[in-house]
């Protein structure tokens, strides 16, 4: 589950545009680049039955102190990340344990996603200690749980 690092694993840039990243991601020896935090403006076409954010939404506006006129905020509901070629993270709960849509866009591309299964003998993940003690963000932990793999092709959304 480990790569070779070719560079500077500690030199991170903190900000860039998506400018900065185009241009990597189609130099030969671009830097691997994740953007992780791009608000979506627009409504991505999600599948009503998977995604219940524009259905809380309407169960809120209609509470005390939320007008009817107030317009569903997609900027800190929705949002998108990019990554370029060779890019990885460490292990983590993506979106804070909120639904994920994943979909390559790179006619190209792939996404290798690791997931980890739990045990039935095995810590919960809702347990408090369960990522204190011998827990390793950047390695498979195979003694907490078990470890599957998804590949994603351009044509699979999940």
């Amino acid at each position: 589950m480990s790569v070779k690092a070719l560079h500077n694993l500690n030199a991170h840039i903190v900000e860039a545009t998506i400018e900065d990243i185009l241009r990597h991601a189609f130099d030969e020896d671009g830097k691997a680049l994740n953007a992780l935090d791009l608000p979506m403006e627009f409504v991505v076409d999600v599948l009503s039955s998977l995604s219940i954010d524009m259905w809380s939404w309407q169960q809120t506006i209609r509470k005390l102190h939320c007008k009817l006129s107030d317009h569903f905020q997609t900027s800190v509901m929705r949002w998108a990340l990019v990554s370029t070629a060779g890019t990885h993270s460490c292990w983590h709960t993506d979106t804070d344990g909120l639904g994920t849509m994943v979909e390559v866009q790179n006619e190209e591309g792939l996404k290798v996603w690791f997931v980890g299964v739990e045990r039935e003998s095995g810590p919960s993940f809702s347990g408090i200690t369960t990522f204190l003690e011998e827990f390793d963000t950047e390695m498979p932990n195979t003694e907490i749980w078990n470890v599957e793999a998804i590949v994603l092709t351009p044509s699979v959304k999940l």
